[in-house]
C-alpha cells in the first residue's frame, strides 16, 4: 500500500514516478495504482491509473490531480517485481465542496 485514508479527508494524488530496471522479464510489466478498502487489499476498488513498462524505461506523471474516495487506500500492484513506484500526493478535508475539486477518476 501507499497512502493511508485519513479520516474525513480526500487524498489527491498530485505526482506518479515509475521506474522498471533492466531485470524486467520479457513480456511487459503491468502496474496497476488502485483504491482499496484495506492495506492488504489486492482487489481494486476502482483503478487509478494502469500501464505497461518495459525494461529501462520510465515514466514520470506529473501536474496531477487524481481525487481518491473518501476512506480509501492507495494502493499498486505490478506482476514484475523489479518495476518502482513513487507516488505523491495530499489528504484534503471531505467537506470541500466538489466544485473547488477536479471531477473524481
Amino acid at each position: 500500500n501507499f497512502i493511508k485514508p485519513k479520516a474525513g479527508c480526500r487524498i489527491v494524488i498530485t505526482d506518479i514516478l515509475l521506474y522498471a530496471n533492466r531485470n524486467v522479464g520479457a513480456n511487459d510489466a503491468t502496474v496497476i495504482v488502485y483504491e482499496a478498502d484495506s492495506a492488504s487489499a489486492t482487489t481494486e476498488s476502482k483503478i487509478l491509473f494502469q500501464t505497461e513498462m518495459l525494461k529501462q524505461t520510465r515514466a514520470d506523471l506529473t501536474g496531477l490531480n487524481l481525487v481518491v474516495n473518501e476512506g480509501k487506500w492507495v494502493n499498486a500492484k505490478t506482476n514484475d517485481d523489479d518495476v518502482f513506484v513513487t507516488i505523491a500526493g495530499y489528504h484534503i478535508g471531505s467537506d470541500i465542496p466538489t466544485q473547488f475539486l477536479l471531477p473524481e477518476v
